[in-house]
């Protein structure tokens, strides 16, 4: 019985994690899709950035565990399209470089 529970939510795991494999393939099919997660990754969770701070280390915990969700979903995000960080950067620059151009 316990075998069969174990068996059984590791089959409820490995589907979940298909699905989620399956949904961010579609997110990453859009701009806009690839827009948001570089925007949770990079300014919400701090993937880019130290988690140390110096003057409270609760802070500093609290940022890397900000930072470690970032990681994971980077790590997801890599395993799907590893040409991600390459394309969301290349399209951001064009976009800063679009909006020089409008301001003109």
């Amino acid at each position: 019985m316990v075998k069969e529970k174990q068996s059984k939510s590791l089959t409820d795991a490995e589907l979940k994690d298909l699905q989620v494999k399956e949904d961010i393939k579609k997110i990453l099919k859009i701009a806009a899709g690839r827009r948001l997660l570089w925007w949770l990754i990079k300014d919400q969770c701090g993937f880019m950035k130290s988690c140390e701070d110096i003057n409270n280390v609760y802070h500093t915990y609290f940022n890397e565990g900000k930072r470690k969700i970032g990681t994971v979903l980077m790590k997801r995000i890599l395993n799907i399209k590893p040409d991600f960080l390459a394309q969301t950067i290349s399209e951001e620059e064009a976009l800063k470089i679009q909006k020089i151009k409008d301001k003109k």
